[in-house]
């Protein structure tokens, strides 16, 4: 993941154009989805995956807990 590209332009930066370089939340986001992989699917590194895996556990992270959730309720 790129977080930062000098293709944004320090104008936009300087701004407040680019908030998520500074607020983090897809950084955040991220880090959540991969703790869960390691809990649920017990994936030592997530980081490891290719990028389509990663996509493709994360497809069948967002089932299984759909799943449980129906069973819950």
């Amino acid at each position: 993941m790129v977080v930062f590209s000098p293709l944004f332009g320090i104008e936009g930066l300087r701004a407040g154009i680019y908030t998520e370089i500074w607020t983090g939340e897809q950084i955040k986001s991220f880090r959540t989805a991969n703790a869960q992989l390691r809990y649920y699917l017990h994936i030592p590194d997530p980081d490891s995956l290719s990028d389509r895996e990663w996509a493709m556990r994360i497809k069948e992270l967002e089932w299984l807990r759909q799943q449980e959730a129906k069973r819950n309720k």
